[in-house]
């Protein structure tokens, strides 16, 4: 099974520790193998874990406080 590589648009992060905050949930969830958050841009690239979609990806984004704009399975 292929590995998929998701990217979020998110509104609401100001700092390092908000990528963190982001950073720290998913891979502790295991819903992320991996992930790239740029605050500056406003954009989080995760690739998924094991059983993650995209919906729950983006539910826990929102979850922790943050807005997702707009999000694509990334090719």
């Amino acid at each position: 099974m292929s590995e998929k590589t998701f990217l979020f648009d998110v509104t609401g992060m100001h700092c390092q520790g908000c990528a963190k905050k982001i950073t720290d949930s998913l891979l502790g969830r295991g819903l992320a193998k991996n992930l790239e958050v740029d605050v500056a841009k406003g954009k989080v690239v995760v690739v998924a874990g094991e059983g993650a979609t995209s919906m729950s990806l983006k539910n826990e984004i929102e979850k922790l406080g943050f807005k997702v704009s707009k999000f694509e399975l990334k090719k």
